[in-house]
């Protein structure tokens, strides 16, 4: 039987839950592969922004007012960390939400989202912005799909505008 022996300084890394070189550069990477598509969102923790990237994404289409349509979707953070290993619940985001830079969060793992309109004390209101040009144009994308809308174009300050007729 052979006794593994570990320096002073991963002794006290392990003790302490810090994190090896090889989890930070691993963590570094993951940063890196997940950085086009990469949001922070603001939790309400006194300005404490948490980078995040979109897990299972859902629209929902609104028939009376398709402006504002929908996008379901759960948090995941990019590092996770022994305070927030997880973001549990789902966060909503309309194409005036993206714009403002506000989300609307449903804390927990219930399908409470269901029947949001009748517990409407469980909705927090967070900040949010796209860390890269190029994961705003995606959510934007992925928006304008839910409001039905197909069709890209330009106006006259170059912005891209989304439109259902061509």
């Amino acid at each position: 039987m052979t006794k593994k022996y570990q320096s002073v300084r991963s002794l006290v890394r392990r003790l302490l839950g810090h994190p090896s070189p090889e989890q930070v550069k691993e963590a570094q990477e993951r940063m890196e592969y997940h950085r086009a598509l990469t949001f922070e969102v603001d939790l309400g923790n006194q300005g404490a922004w948490r980078q995040i990237r979109i897990g299972n994404h859902m629209p929902l289409y609104n028939p009376v007012k398709p402006d504002l349509s929908l996008l379901v979707f759960r948090a995941l953070p990019v590092i996770a960390t022994p305070y927030l290993p997880k973001i549990e619940g789902k966060f909503f985001i309309t194409l005036d939400g993206l714009t403002a830079g506000k989300v609307t969060w449903i804390p927990g793992d219930e399908q409470r989202y269901l029947r949001a309109a009748r517990d409407m004390s469980t909705m927090i209101e967070c900040g949010f912005r796209c860390v890269t040009r190029e994961a705003g144009m995606w959510l934007h994308r992925k928006l304008a799909e839910a409001c039905g809308m197909r069709f890209r174009e330009h106006d006259i300050g170059g912005h891209v505008v989304y439109t259902r007729d061509p």
